[in-house]
């Protein structure tokens, strides 16, 4: 769940790119799917009654778009 979370961004920027999406909305884009793969992930543990830890969302683990 975590890996997905922080691999999501570098998985939506090259084929926004390859698209045809300019580079501004592509970096808008890839925030947005970052915060939806928490937000899901935290609802997930939520219906687990898992609480998320603090450090489950460090923004250094997540691998910038090339």
């Amino acid at each position: 769940m975590m890996r997905l979370a922080y691999a999501m961004p570098a998985a939506v920027a090259p084929p926004a790119l390859a698209i045809g999406i300019d580079v501004i909305s592509a970096c808008q884009l890839t925030s947005l799917m970052r915060i939806a793969c928490m937000q899901e992930a935290e609802d997930i543990l939520a219906e687990m009654q898992v609480e998320p830890r603090d450090l489950l969302w460090e923004s250094a683990a997540f691998r910038k778009p090339d």
